[in-house]
Parts: structure tokens; C-alpha cells; sequence
């Protein structure tokens, strides 16, 4: 019996070896195909379909690490990270970033309080680098009494922007589910052309 079950392990990851090599086959043969077109008859849509889905799997990728590789990291080392995977995100936004967390905070050992922090930050700074025409974004994370407060400045933005998030049916309604969920609240106010985002955590 000890021998079968050895088998079938052995069996199970050979299986699982052979999955790999083959999903880098065809990953090899789409990206060969994507710069080796033809010149003369390049076939656009083909080579749309494969940017994507490297986009989908770079994303995917970046996800991954942002969740993962700094999860047992103090909230310091998570928020950069988190800025400079969407700055690479967005190569062509140039944003003057500036992170200022409360000491309070570096210590902190309430993971789950920490990587919904991280969560609510993610979506904020990525909302900033995708819809605004932002020069500048003040990031502040500090402690008010019980409270957490995330605190975001920006500039770049519009009456049309600042109307967009209050009327928005999908990531800032889900962001503010999230929020909600969990005891806290969002509020947006925009000064001019600056957009001020402040959320309390309980």
C-alpha cells in the first residue's frame, strides 16, 4: 500500500511537471508569434489578444506579490510596495508621491487590520494614477484616537471626476461596501482642482 501511495505521488506531480512545460510551450509560441509577424501581412488582432493577456497575467502577478510577499511585513514596507507597483503600472503617469505614517503604526500587530489598510490603500492610490491628471499625491496613515485615518491628497482633478466618484456603481461602491463593512467611512471633498479622500477605520 506504502509503494502504491508513492506511486501516485509520483505519478501526481510528473502529471503536474508536464502541465508546466507545456503551458511555457505555448506561452513561448504566442510570444514568438507576436514578434515574429509577418511584415507584410501583420495580423493586429492576434497580437491585441496576447497583450492582453500578458497584461491580465502581469496584473495577476503583481497581485500576488502585493498580498503575499509583504503580508508578514510591517505597514511601512506594504504601502511602498504597494506605490511602487503602480507607479511601474502606470509608467507614463508622473506623480511626485510623498507616504507619511504615523510610528504608531510600524509596530502594529493586527494583521487583518493591517491588510485591509493595505486593501483600501491599493484602491484609493490606483484610482488616483488611473482617472485623475494628478502631478502630486499626499498619502498620510495616522491614529486619532481609536481610529485609523487614511488621508489622500491629490491634484488633477474635475467637478466631472468629483461627480463620477459619487455616483460610481462599481470600484468606489465597492470600496465604500468594504469600508462600510468594517465599521469605517469615506469621505471625498474637493478643493479647486485637489481632491482630499479621508478614511476612518474603527
Amino acid at each position: 500500500m506504502v509503494n502504491i501511495f508513492y506511486n501516485l505521488i509520483f505519478l501526481l506531480l510528473e502529471s503536474c511537471f508536464v502541465i508546466f512545460l507545456k503551458e511555457k510551450e505555448n506561452t513561448y509560441e504566442k510570444t514568438y508569434k507576436l514578434y515574429y509577424l509577418s511584415l507584410k501581412d501583420p495580423d493586429i488582432v492576434y497580437a491585441k489578444n496576447i497583450l492582453r493577456d500578458l497584461e491580465k497575467k502581469s496584473r495577476n502577478i503583481m497581485k500576488f506579490y502585493q498580498s503575499n510577499l509583504f503580508e508578514k511585513s510591517n505597514i511601512n514596507t506594504s504601502i511602498s510596495a504597494i506605490f511602487e507597483n503602480l507607479s511601474s503600472l502606470y509608467p507614463n503617469k508622473d506623480i511626485k508621491t510623498e507616504q507619511i505614517i504615523d510610528k504608531q503604526l510600524l509596530n502594529e500587530k493586527n494583521n487583518r487590520s493591517m491588510k485591509l489598510i493595505s486593501v483600501i490603500t491599493k484602491e484609493l492610490v490606483n484610482n488616483v494614477y488611473k482617472h485623475s491628471d494628478a502631478t502630486y499625491l499626499i498619502y498620510m496613515l495616522f491614529k486619532e484616537g481609536d481610529s485609523v485615518i487614511i488621508e489622500i491628497n491629490s491634484d488633477g482633478a474635475n467637478i466631472e471626476d468629483f461627480k463620477n466618484i459619487k455616483e460610481s456603481r462599481r470600484g468606489v461602491l465597492l470600496l465604500n461596501l468594504l469600508i462600510d463593512s468594517n465599521s469605517g467611512n469615506i469621505e471625498y471633498k474637493l478643493n479647486d482642482n485637489v481632491l482630499s479622500t479621508r478614511v476612518v477605520l474603527e
